[in-house]
């Protein structure tokens, strides 16, 4: 018996415990192979960088050859090492780098949001292989729909499908039994299970397998994840899909604007212009407050 049916959603894991800090030295296993992809995506990566994020051309730039130069040196150098020890004795084929680290602190920004853009995801995008074939789209390749694969979780009752049949059958044979009900007028009456409403009958039955899983059992529910693969049409109106990207982007003016008003509150620090300083800090909570709604919404 299912209680619940959901679906895994973005887990943050912890791939080592320790205390880091920049004064102390850290020991960093290199894979060379890793090295050698760097290496052979560096200048599609440094073009990707100009171009995509700096918004710029590669031919404007007056040093682009060097520093492409200089990022393949550090890169062979990180090949071999810079220790005595040479390889790391746990892992075969790895050299050891060791420096004070760089520490930085990484965020997904607007996982969710970005995941429903990229894929198109909407609930009236939702569709089975029937609809497809039935709809007037439908080319032999079948461009238009999207495979997504996803982790569904399920929270199960300990009770297996047996124990759930034959306490149904308890309920359902019970003549003494009675359970209070509102009719349509508001009396309340005293019904046997059978003269319930379906919905009345779920709740009686989930209420009982509740009460068995404690009592065989000793504990309620168990959880299984699957994964399953939809699909998504990329043809459906983009409504959702439009609304979603204008909430993340104004969350993202709104973000700005806070910026914006901590450096002229700051400007306006130490000196007399109290009205300034009062009037930047308003805007800061104004904006601050409407980002947080946009975030909670999204």
């Amino acid at each position: 018996l299912v209680e619940t049916l959901t679906y895994e959603g973005g887990r943050v894991e912890c791939l080592r415990v320790g205390v880091f800090r920049k004064e102390f030295l850290e020991d960093f296993p290199i894979d060379p192979e890793a090295v050698d992809i760097l290496l052979a995506d560096l200048e599609k990566t440094l073009t990707f960088f100009v171009e995509i994020e700096a918004k710029k051309k590669v031919e404007d730039c007056t040093n682009f050859d060097e520093v492409l130069e200089e990022c393949r040196r550090k890169l062979e150098r990180l090949k071999l090492g810079n220790t005595a020890d040479g390889q790391v004795a746990d892992q075969p084929g790895r050299v050891l780098w060791r420096e004070e680290p760089l520490i930085y602190h990484l965020d997904v920004g607007a996982m969710y949001p970005n995941i429903i853009l990229s894929h198109r995801l909407q609930p009236t995008a939702m569709v089975t292989e029937d609809f497809c074939a039935a709809c007037s789209y439908d080319p032999e390749e079948a461009k238009c729909q999207h495979r997504m694969k996803w982790k569904a979780r399920n929270d199960l009752f300990k009770a297996t499908k047996s124990d759930v049949q034959q306490i149904r059958a308890q309920l359902e044979g019970s003549t003494t039994q009675r359970y209070e009900y509102k009719d349509y007028r508001g009396a309340i009456r005293r019904v046997t299970y059978n003269e319930l409403p379906e919905a009345d009958k779920a709740k009686q039955l989930i209420d009982r397998v509740k009460f068995f899983c404690q009592k065989a059992y000793k504990k309620l529910k168990t959880s299984h994840e699957e994964v399953r693969e939809d699909i998504i049409c990329q043809r459906e109106n983009s409504f959702y899909v439009d609304t979603v990207r204008n909430f993340r982007d104004r969350r993202y003016v709104f973000k700005g604007e806070v910026k914006k008003w901590t450096k002229e509150m700051k400007k306006w620090e130490g000196t007399d212009n109290l009205a300034a300083i009062r009037n930047a800090l308003d805007m800061m909570a104004l904006n601050d407050s409407l980002q947080l709604a946009h975030k909670c919404i999204l």
